[in-house]
């Protein structure tokens, strides 16, 4: 969610984005719900999963891996997430010894 170009692939707005990503306490049923609201019938299907529930969508694991592998830029994610910024510098540290 740090990632604002999460609101594109979910069709949803922008403003429904958490300000600071860091503080959504269950990050998982935010994103389904977000997904719940999409614009896109696809994306309440596929990602949302069920009204009501906590359950994800039947594709919600190969939609969220589309959008990392081809869409998500962690290091403008990294500037809305500091826990994404100091995992980055962690795993930088790590390939440089």
């Amino acid at each position: 969610m740090a990632d604002q170009e999460i609101a594109r692939f979910l069709n949803i707005r922008q403003s429904a984005l958490p300000s600071n990503p860091d503080d959504v306490p269950h990050p998982k049923r935010f994103l389904l719900h977000l997904a719940r609201s999409s614009r896109s019938a696809e994306v309440r299907e596929t990602i949302g999963g069920p009204q009501g529930t906590h359950q994800a969508g039947t594709a919600y694991t190969l939609q969220l891996r589309r959008f990392a592998e081809e869409i998500w830029d962690p290091v403008q994610a990294a500037e809305r997430s500091d826990s994404l910024r100091r995992a980055i510098v962690a795993v930088e540290r790590l390939v440089a010894e």
